[in-house]
């Protein structure tokens, strides 16, 4: 005899509606079960295998009916909530807003508000968001049907406008010789375009200004940190900044930045036990990057995602003692069913993960956050004195 299929959840979870659209035009509504908090972008982007399962279902077409299917995520073309009780993100009331037109595979547009880090990057975002970018407020553009908070999968993206940019002008190429994007004057304004390609979509985003402008805002931190004067660069390394250097080198950050392409750390910015925070700082200044941008480097190569610290929710934070979570250099930013979503700067610590599970009983997933970050999140959220580690 065989065994009916009982779907296992969470036992806080609860049946919720959604209303799903699929890649090819086809919709559908029915319930999911989510728990308290659960996002709909991480939960279809943690599917085991890709699957979904979905209780009380009927087709929009037709009307038909069933009471169980399990449908794969990558044929979703969007997920929302029919009763707006699923947030689009964590705590996205103190995350920096970014409103954007979003062009689909099938010619639909869509308009609606992305939730950044403070100062990252668009282009950033987008690489390390993983397979479903939540959006919030969402329109229709062609009759300005409100959609609500969607979770909408990347692979389904083609275009990414910046709402400052025009939908419709006479653009003007001005091609840029050896570089990642191209340069476009529209209504005498120029946009950037560039290609993003992540393991989970290929996509274009138009953006206004230059990219080099973009990072004028940046300089005069990157400044202080980098030493510019020709005197300067003829002064000896000290015998700790020569250590520090040796030991910058064996570091996953030094063997990071030289598998990458990037320059090596700034000799003159290292102790001779540097710590995290120092190789970041001096990884920045030696490429003239930002620790956002970084952070998405970081990211990428360790196939993680890019935290949003800015998104921290209370009961995240009381899984983790201040005194441990700043001895480990780790902030814990949300939660997704039995899942505990911890940021770090240095993912690569062999004994992390294992001591996160240890302490808090829970899965837990490792995402990347700047070291600047992660001391601002303990100041807020671990006011108490502590000491950060050093790396040897």
């Amino acid at each position: 005899m065989t065994t009916p299929f009982v779907p296992v959840r969470p036992p806080t979870a609860r049946p919720r509606r959604v209303h799903l659209v699929l890649r090819d035009g086809a919709a559908l509504d029915g319930r999911i079960y989510l728990s308290e908090g659960q996002t709909l972008a991480l939960y279809l982007g943690s599917r085991k295998g890709g699957w979904v399962n979905i209780v009380d279902v009927v087709w929009a077409a037709d009307g038909d009916t069933a009471p169980h299917l399990v449908l794969q995520v990558d044929h979703l073309a969007l997920a929302a909530s029919t009763d707006h009780d699923i947030p689009a993100v964590v705590g996205s009331a103190i995350a920096a807003q970014r409103w954007v037109q979003l062009g689909l595979e099938h010619g639909e547009r869509l308009q609606g508000c992305l939730f950044l880090a403070e100062r990252q990057r668009l282009s950033d975002y987008l690489h390390a968001v993983g397979k479903f970018l939540p959006i919030t407020h969402t329109t229709r553009v062609h009759d300005g049907v409100e959609l609500g908070d969607v979770a909408l999968n990347c692979a389904a993206i083609k275009l990414v406008r910046d709402i400052a940019v025009p939908a419709h002008s006479e653009t003007h190429p001005v091609e840029q010789a050896d570089t990642p994007y191209s340069m476009f004057m529209i209504n005498d304004v120029p946009v950037t375009r560039q290609s993003i390609r992540t393991d989970a979509a290929a996509m274009t985003l138009l953006t206004p200004g230059r990219i080099p402008d973009r990072r004028a805002n940046e300089e005069m931190n990157r400044s202080a940190l980098a030493p510019r004067s020709l005197e300067a660069e003829l002064v000896p390394l000290t015998h700790e900044q020569e250590l520090g250097v040796m030991r910058a080198g064996r570091h996953w950050m030094g063997q990071l930045a030289a598998r990458r392409g990037l320059a090596p750390p700034v000799g003159r910015l290292l102790s001779a036990s540097p710590t995290v925070s120092e190789l970041w700082r001096a990884v920045c200044a030696a490429n003239d990057l930002g620790e956002d941008e970084l952070a998405a480097i970081v990211a990428s190569d360790c196939k993680l995602r890019v935290a949003v610290c800015e998104a921290i929710d209370s009961k995240s934070v009381a899984q983790i003692p201040g005194k441990i979570a700043r001895r480990l250099g780790a902030v814990p930013v949300s939660m997704e069913g039995g899942m505990l979503h911890v940021a770090t700067a240095d993912p690569l610590d062999p004994s992390l993960e294992q001591q996160l599970r240890f302490v808090t009983k829970m899965r837990v997933e490792i995402e990347i956050a700047p070291p600047s970050v992660i001391e601002r999140a303990h100041a807020c959220w671990y006011p108490a004195d502590g000491v950060h580690a050093t790396v040897g």
